[in-house]
């Protein structure tokens, strides 16, 4: 039986056996039923699902780039290809390339590519970097090359002192048959710099890939670890400027025997420059726009030698990576005139031209001047840079001014000339020829739209006032109505006092002479009595006259029709005629004055048929319709003959005044009757 100190001396070891296990490397952590990955390629072919499950990985390759300071790249390669290591470890290694070495670690998936996460590395000794392949530039491109370590010809357009992490780099761009890439070294050699530019060379590097966050290619560039991986294939000439100058119409010329990717020499005058960034210049033959980094001031004048690398521009030949040398002093050139349709047909692009028109429209970016301006049917823009703080005032709107400045091409689809606009040097590049007329386009607008404006208000008030007059009107014709009632009213009344009333009196008198005289003499009363029922007639008569032209209480109480049979109602109480009133459509008001005539014409008619037809039945109709309204009063009785029918008994309107009526409200009358066949009084009138 073991002893108490042999238990703890084994649970002791055991314990220091588990915190060793917890500090190994993370590859001991990684699925232990994943595969072991022992080459660059295995790795390569993995997805970036795949590779982010961390296969454990051991290798041993040849590092191809490495870089010492904070940035640490590392890229090695082996048999099978080459890939990307990344250390997230805080401790450096001493490296170089050509080292053999041996890694541990896990897979990952990159942002890009596959990559290896480092765990740790031990240097095997020194082997010499593998034989590069010779690659051409489209094959780069795709970005399957990724960390390859590869060799690319090319001819050296130019280079660059970057600072990158605290070192400094060289930076070149390198010009193949397929495009330009840029090259970087992890050192920086000036004079190797300088002999580097317009030199064909071979160089071997590791292709790195620039990508986005969507783990795709945006560019590349090649990681060469030392100067020793330059070969200088063909040396740049000793003096570069003792090249034999060119015409610049002749630039991308037919020329069989034309060397490709080097620069040509040119001579012109300066034109513009812009400091840093381009210049302008111009010879016998045509303007050239000259790209260069060269930040050597020149005045406008002068006469320069330049050196550049002919490129395709938007119309005309460019030189790019230029550099150039003052050989003289010079008069200003004078700009050439033009039109705008002969500034758009490309003979005058890179030149310095001169052109006339109006200003419609300046307009300010934060970095230039904008100025939109109009000859005869052509518009063009006018550019003026913001530079050394030089202030600028726009001559004002649709003033005529003349604008000195570069001509600059823009072609269409099949690259010939569309349009143009000026490159302006200076403010002094704007003159003011003539001022802006008073009547401009802003002002006749302003103008046009004042005027409508006020257009529309007239209409409005037009309209405002047409309907203040219907409501006037209608408020007149309303007070003149009802001044017509009361005038009806006072005349009802002035008749009951004259006629009624005095009637009235005078059958008292005839009622006290026949009552104190009725036992003395029995005869006279008889002819009093007699003559008291002649007078009740009569007043009987004139009370049913007087009332049936009370109109307006007739019409208050209801529309026409209600009116129509009260008329016939006071009739059927007086007399046993019979009297129909039937009423069609849909009831409506109509004007007042309207529907008080249409009464007056059916009261009188139907008093016709009563007092001198002596009509058993009165048939009255009243018809509303879409347009107008339709009256007929017809009776069965004796009938007369129109044309010879008196025009009226004192007292009562008569026909005549049926046709007075019918004119006040614009009807249509229609009279029809004949000797023992009744009559039939018909008016129509639009309402």
């Amino acid at each position: 039986m073991m002893s108490r100190l042999a238990i703890c001396r084994t649970f002791a070891m055991a314990c220091v056996v588990l915190l060793a296990f917890c500090h190994l490397s993370p590859a001991l952590f990684a699925d232990n039923k994943l595969p072991l990955l022992t080459q660059a390629q295995q790795i390569r072919q993995l997805t970036p699902e795949e590779a982010a499950k961390n296969y454990p990985v051991k290798v041993q390759a040849v590092v191809t780039f490495y870089r010492q300071d904070i940035c640490r790249e590392l890229t090695i390669q082996d048999g099978t290809g080459g890939i990307y290591v990344t250390n997230t470890s805080p401790k450096g290694y001493r490296l170089k390339a050509g080292d053999l070495v041996e890694l541990t670690g896990i897979s990952g998936p990159g942002s890009y590519a596959p990559v290896i996460i480092l765990s740790n590395l031990t240097v095997l000794g020194h082997e010499g970097l593998p034989p590069a392949r010779e690659m051409p530039i489209e094959r780069l491109f795709t970005g399957a090359e990724d960390c390859q370590w590869l060799q690319v010809r090319g001819t050296v357009r130019s280079t660059t002192k970057l600072r990158t992490d605290g070192a400094f780099m060289l930076q070149f761009d390198l010009a193949t048959s397929g495009g330009v890439i840029s090259v970087r070294v992890p050192n920086y050699d000036a004079t190797f710099a300088e002999r580097l530019v317009d030199s064909e060379i071979m160089v071997k590097g590791a292709c790195m890939t620039f990508f986005n966050n969507r783990r795709q290619m945006t560019g590349i560039r090649l990681a060469v670890p030392d100067f020793d991986q330059i070969t200088i294939l063909k040396p740049a000439p000793a003096d570069a400027f003792a090249v034999s100058a060119r015409t610049i119409n002749s630039l991308h010329q037919f020329a069989p025997e034309a060397a490709f990717g080097h620069r040509v020499k040119v001579h012109g005058t300066v034109l513009h420059q812009e400091s840093g960034q381009s210049l302008f210049i111009r010879d016998e033959t045509q303007g050239l726009w000259v790209k260069t980094k060269q930040a050597m001031p020149l005045n406008i004048g002068d006469q320069v030698e330049v050196l550049g690398f002919p490129a395709t521009g938007g119309y005309s030949p460019t030189l790019e990576d230029a550099i150039y040398k003052k050989t003289s002093s010079g008069v200003a050139p004078a700009p050439i005139p033009l039109t705008p349709d002969i500034a758009r047909n490309g003979a005058h692009d890179a030149d310095l031209v001169q052109l006339e028109g109006q200003l419609l429209e300046w307009i300010q970016t934060p970095t230039e001047h904008v100025l939109i301006v109009q000859n005869q049917d052509w518009t063009y823009r006018a550019h003026l840079a913001k530079t050394n703080n030089a202030t600028f005032t726009p001559p004002p709107q649709f003033s005529q001014i003349q604008l000195t400045g570069i001509c600059q091409i823009q072609v269409g689809g099949q690259r010939w000339p569309q349009a143009f606009h000026l490159l302006l040097r200076n403010p002094a590049d704007v003159l003011l020829l003539r001022s802006a007329p008073w009547w401009n386009r802003t002002r006749v607008m302003v103008a046009l739209g004042t005027t409508s404006v006020l257009c529309f208000a007239g209409l409005i008030w037009i309209i405002t006032l047409k309907r203040q007059v219907r409501l006037q009107t209608a408020v007149i014709q309303q007070k003149v109505e009802r001044e017509a009632v009361l005038e009806e009213r006072t005349r009802i009344a002035r008749e009951f006092h004259d006629t009624i009333e005095q009637q009235l009196g005078a059958i008292l008198l005839q009622l006290q002479a026949a009552r104190s005289r009725l036992e003395t003499s029995p005869e006279f009363s008889k002819r009093a009595l007699n003559l008291i029922e002649s007078m009740l007639r009569h007043t009987q008569s004139e009370t049913r006259h007087s009332v049936w032209d009370l109109r307006a209480r007739a019409l208050e109480d209801g529309h026409l029709g209600t009116a129509l049979s009260a008329t016939a109602s006071y009739v059927r109480n007086g007399s046993s005629v019979n009297v129909d009133v039937s009423v069609t459509g849909e009831p409506r008001p109509l004007p007042g004055l309207v529907e008080s005539h249409l009464l007056r014409i059916s009261q009188e008619a139907t008093a016709n048929a009563v007092k001198h037809a002596r009509a058993h039945s009165i048939k009255i109709e009243l018809a509303y319709r879409n347009d107008d309204v339709r009256l007929i009063v017809a009776d069965d009785g004796q009938g007369f003959q129109p044309e010879s029918a008196p025009s009226g008994q004192s007292g009562h309107f008569g026909l005549l005044g049926m046709r007075e009526r019918a004119e006040k409200i614009g009807g249509q009358l229609h009279i029809s009757s004949a000797p023992g066949r009744g009559a039939r009084i018909e008016i129509t009138v639009t309402a």
